[in-house]
């Protein structure tokens, strides 16, 4: 069952886990960890209405989709930007 709100919230914990991962990526500080782990658990709740192809099964109603992997792929980026800072110039 589709709601009227399950888009503009997935919308918003998309925006609020992209801007997380920027603030964590640019000051990696106790405070932006702690938003960027709210933001990603608030992605995996309100994903539904941009989830995508299921990419594993793990029972006929629940798997791994699409969308699942969008906080993995912000801590790659994560890491590629804070490795490049850290590198001597």
């Amino acid at each position: 069952m589709s709601h009227a709100y399950e888009l503009p919230a997935a919308l918003g914990a998309f925006a609020a886990l992209l801007l997380a991962t920027a603030a964590v990526a640019l000051r990696p500080a106790l405070l932006t960890r702690v938003g960027w782990v709210l933001a990603a658990a608030a992605w995996w709740v309100l994903n539904a209405a941009l989830e995508g192809p299921v990419l594993l099964t793990v029972t006929p109603d629940n798997g791994l989709t699409v969308a699942d992997l969008l906080p993995g792929v912000c801590l790659v980026a994560v890491a590629l930007v804070r490795r490049r800072a850290a590198r001597p110039r």
